[in-house]
C-alpha cells in the first residue's frame, strides 16, 4: 500500500535508484532547480510559496522593502530582546528563534497585531467614515482582550519619522491601493483612533496591498522579522551577560561574605538532636 501526502504545493519525483531521495522538485508547478534557481529571486520564491502564485515585478519589489524594514525591528522589540537574552545564556540556535517568534508573535506590535490591522483596512478602506472597532474574540480564543487599536501606537503622540518614510517609500510605485490610501487618510484615522499609526499599521497596509490574506500575512511577519533576533543574539552571545542591557539594575556583583565569628557549635546541636530522638 502505498501513502501520498495531498498537498498543491509542492511535488516530488523519486531517483530512480533511491526512491527516498527526489530528483526533482516542483514549487506551484515550477521546477525549483531547473526553472526557479536560475532566474527567480528569493522574494519572487517566498511570494510564489505563500500566495501560491507568480508575483508581478511590482508585488516582488514591494515585498522586498517590507522585508528590508521588517528585517530587525530592533533592540526594543520583545522578540529581539528575547532572542538576547537566549543568545546571552548560550541556548542552541533553535532556541533562539523560537523565543524570538513567541515574544515577536502577539498583538502588541508582533505578527497577530498586523493580522488584526489588516482587517482594519480592509473594512475601512473606501468606508464614507472609518470605525476601528475591532470585534470581540471567541471566548475561546487564546488571545487576550485587546487593549489598544491595532496599527496604532497607543504610547505615541505622533507617528515617527521611520513610519512616515516607510509609508512613503512603500507607496511608491502604488496604483492606488492600501498605501496610497494609507498615506492619504492617516491624519483621519488618528484622529479617530486616538493615536499615531505605527509600523505594525504600515505593514499591514502593504501586506493587503500584496493581495496576501491575514493569516498568510501572519506567517511572513514571523518569517521576515528573524534575521535581526540571529544577529543580535549572536552578538550578545559574544559580548556576554555582563553588557547585556539593564542586567545592571537587576544583577549585583557578589560582594565577598565577610568572615563569621562566634558561629555555633554543629556537632553539640547535632548531639543534642540525636539524644532527643531516641
Amino acid at each position: 500500500m502505498t501513502e501520498t501526502l495531498e498537498t498543491a504545493i509542492w511535488k516530488e519525483t523519486p531517483s530512480p535508484d533511491d526512491p527516498f531521495q527526489a530528483s526533482h522538485c516542483y514549487c506551484h508547478g515550477y521546477d525549483v532547480h531547473e526553472d526557479l534557481l536560475p532566474n527567480a529571486s528569493w522574494f519572487e520564491v517566498l511570494f510564489l510559496l505563500l500566495a501560491g502564485k507568480r508575483p508581478t515585478p511590482a508585488e516582488a519589489s514591494l515585498l522586498e522593502r517590507v522585508a528590508i524594514i521588517s528585517m530587525n525591528p530592533g533592540t526594543r522589540d520583545l522578540g529581539v530582546r528575547a532572542a538576547m537574552n537566549a543568545g546571552v545564556g548560550r541556548a542552541p540556535a533553535g532556541s533562539v528563534l523560537v523565543a524570538a517568534i513567541s515574544a515577536g508573535a502577539g498583538q502588541f506590535g508582533g505578527a497577530r497585531e498586523v493580522s488584526l490591522a489588516m482587517r482594519l483596512w480592509s473594512e475601512n478602506r473606501g468606508a464614507a467614515s472609518f470605525d476601528l472597532s475591532c470585534p470581540a474574540e471567541d471566548e475561546r480564543s487564546e488571545w487576550p482582550r485587546l487593549e489598544h487599536v491595532p496599527g496604532f501606537d497607543p504610547h505615541a503622540r505622533s507617528a515617527s519619522a521611520m513610519v512616515l518614510t516607510s509609508i512613503e517609500r512603500l507607496a511608491e510605485g502604488s496604483d492606488g491601493g492600501f498605501l496610497v490610501w494609507l498615506r492619504e487618510h492617516r491624519e483621519a484615522l488618528e484622529a479617530v483612533a486616538g493615536a499615531p499609526v505605527s509600523m505594525t499599521g504600515v505593514l499591514a497596509a502593504a501586506y493587503c496591498e500584496l493581495g496576501f490574506s491575514a493569516a498568510i500575512a501572519e506567517y511572513a511577519s514571523l518569517i521576515l522579522r528573524l534575521p535581526g533576533a540571529a544577529a543580535h543574539a549572536l552578538e550578545q552571545r559574544e559580548l556576554g551577560w555582563r553588557t547585556f542591557p539593564f542586567h545592571s539594575d537587576v544583577v549585583r556583583p557578589q560582594q565577598p561574605t565577610p568572615p563569621q565569628h562566634d558561629l555555633p557549635d554543629i556537632t553539640a546541636a547535632v548531639k543534642e538532636y540525636v539524644g532527643d530522638t531516641k
